[in-house]
């Protein structure tokens, strides 16, 4: 009885609420007309009967919620949910990953693409590192069972079943079981979407492992589309201009890069523009939330320089194609009003010319102690000047790098590595060709794919009188005729002696194949 008065009191303003309602359809039907008075009834009687049965379940609701309280025990609470809860201890016969937010700027300022320099893949995760493939095929089964288990006790979408499924993911990874891995990635992104929210940042670290299975099926599209939403969501949560998305900006620069020179989609310079604007807005945040001469703005204004060197040697169509960006290639804010490829092509000398100084002033500042690495930048820039056929400037750069380390008395290893044989310039050309240019021959492993040219190199850094030495290429008769026609375009930096270019004879550098 004491049940059912207490809930009568608390629900006496609903039912006054009712009677107001059949108050109100009274004087509703004083004022429609005739033809649509039906009509409306219908409806009003429809809403009221849903009132009606809302109070009522309610009620008896709230009678079972109050009888539970009056026979409450606190050592034998009921379980009214229909889950195996009582006995329920958690199932983690193995450590899952942890799925944690990425690292604060202030800790951690970068974020390493799934590329390497090279433009090759990168090692998978390291979770499963020196394991043998019976102990990882034994560990998917005590996942699988771990998750299971965790079904039965908290159901399908239970918390803490996502951690178990990306350690699962990780291990068909390991084995190179792509797509199967993904379709696990995805559904753990799912559950911590449902979970932690659908925006929320811990999502971030899974679709990094999703990017990794596709990039390694060549799924490039997917790999694109996976990226773009990782940097949305950078910006959703932080806004685009916290120092908190740097790593992030990192990440998807580095990505576009990669995707400019695999040609990725119909417009593919809309990666390179991408690239470019994406390594501004990095530079731009460093320097407004810490200083221009923050020793971090070395790796935006380097991919500044690489981007504009593409530029430069771009030999595509200059079409209208690459003179506006798709939204899903855009960046937000760095690419608002993006310029046409010709543009950037004019500019690219200067902008490449202006990072390289950058980089100097950057490091005069944070490393003025050591004179080699100041003197390695004025050589970068002089270099640069070299590309562009600027050669007395780049000469005089040159002198000046081999002055900064004479007036410092550097080692001989020093000047050795700067100006005793040519240098290649650049080396990302060959990589894309799946070649690794090897300066030091010693350093080759005779079980790789590799050939041996020498040449001769003019005091203005041009090729001479190219012939392969050695080589253990399966398809040397084809490689061997490319290797030596870019030879014959490249640019070297010239053998410097007293601070004066000279000629380099029989320079020998080797080309490995990548695996």
């Amino acid at each position: 009885m004491n049940h059912f008065l207490r809930s009568l009191l608390f629900w006496v303003p609903t039912l006054k609420q009712v009677t107001r309602l059949v108050n109100f359809r009274q004087r509703v039907y004083q004022h429609l007309h005739a033809a649509n008075v039906a009509r409306y009834q219908v409806r009003l009687n429809a809403l009221a009967t849903a009132l009606i049965l809302l109070i009522f379940t309610t009620i008896n609701s709230s009678n079972l919620h109050a009888k539970a309280l009056d026979d409450e025990q606190p050592s034998k609470a009921p379980n009214n949910t229909g889950l195996k809860l009582a006995n329920y201890t958690p199932v983690t016969p193995l450590p899952p990953v942890t799925i944690k937010i990425p690292n604060k700027p202030n800790s951690v300022i970068s974020a390493d693409s799934i590329f390497s320099r090279d433009g090759q893949l990168k090692a998978k995760h390291k979770m499963f590192d020196g394991q043998s493939i019976e102990s990882i095929n034994k560990r998917i089964i005590e996942y699988e069972n771990a998750i299971e288990a965790l079904e039965d006790q908290v159901g399908y979408y239970g918390d803490g079943i996502a951690q178990q499924l990306v350690s699962l993911g990780l291990a068909y990874q390991h084995k190179n079981r792509h797509a199967q891995a993904n379709k696990i990635f995805g559904r753990a992104m799912h559950l911590t979407r449902i979970h932690e929210g659908l925006y929320n940042i811990t999502q971030l670290q899974i679709i990094d492992h999703m990017i990794y299975s596709l990039a390694a099926q060549k799924k490039w599209e997917e790999v694109n589309n996976k990226y773009q939403y990782y940097l949305w969501l950078t910006f959703r949560h932080y806004g685009e201009n916290n120092i908190e998305t740097l790593p992030a900006i990192e990440k998807l620069s580095q990505w576009h890069l990669k995707a400019y020179t695999l040609k990725i989609g119909d417009s593919y310079e809309a990666h390179l523009i991408t690239a470019n604007s994406l390594f501004i807005h990095g530079a731009n945040l460093i320097e407004q939330h810490y200083s221009p001469t923050d020793i971090r703005l070395l790796r935006p204004l380097k991919g500044i320089i690489l981007t504009n060197y593409y530029f430069a040697t771009y030999k595509g169509e200059r079409s209208s194609r690459v003179q506006t960006m798709s939204a899903e290639n855009s960046h937000s804010m760095g690419a608002k009003k993006v310029d046409d490829m010709y543009r950037l092509i004019q500019l690219s000398y200067r902008r490449g010319r202006e990072a390289h100084q950058k980089i100097i002033d950057v490091i005069k500042v944070n490393e003025p102690d050591h004179p080699y690495v100041i003197a390695r930048a004025q050589v970068m820039l002089a270099d640069w000047f070299l590309l562009f056929n600027k050669r007395s400037t780049a000469f005089q750069n040159y002198q000046e790098a081999y002055e900064l380390l004479s007036l410092h008395q550097a080692d001989e290893m020093q000047f050795k590595d700067l100006f005793d044989s040519p240098e290649l310039l650049p080396q990302i050309e060959y990589a894309k060709r799946g070649l690794r240019p090897e300066k030091n021959i010693e350093n080759i492993d005779k079980e790789e794919k590799y050939m041996l040219v020498s040449f001769d190199v003019s005091r203005f850094g041009k090729v001479r009188n190219i012939e392969v030495i050695e080589s253990n290429l399966d398809d040397g008769e084809q490689v061997h005729p490319k290797v030596i026609r870019s030879l014959r375009a490249a640019k070297l930096r010239p053998k410097i002696v007293n601070g004066e270019p000279e000629v380099a004879l029989n320079t020998k550098l080797g080309f490995v194949m990548y695996q």
